[in-house]
């Protein structure tokens, strides 16, 4: 498991009623120790916009053997982000 994956679980997990269930064998929990700091700086910059905007994630990661990953469920509730950071996406967009 990676120093990513068990910070999402601890700290970013969606509401119950919404997170998905990975319903394969090929699933691993997102729980387990980590270094904080550590686990932070190892995030994809992808990952780390989308939780800065509220973002959060299911229960488990998925192994891809094939590509040699894990894949996480990741969900952005657009009303939700904040609204000085909405605001600045806006301008990017032109």
């Amino acid at each position: 498991m990676t120093r990513h994956a068990t910070i999402l679980g601890d700290r970013h997990r969606g509401p119950d009623a919404l997170r998905p269930r990975a319903l394969t064998d090929e699933a691993v929990p997102l729980a387990g120790p980590y270094d904080p700091r550590r686990a932070v700086q190892s995030l994809p910059s992808l990952m780390r916009s989308y939780l800065n905007l509220g973002g959060w994630v299911g229960d488990d990661a998925v192994v891809d053997r094939e590509m040699n990953t894990l894949h996480v469920f990741t969900a952005l509730e657009v009303d939700r982000v904040p609204p000085r950071r909405a605001q600045s996406l806006r301008a990017v967009r032109g």
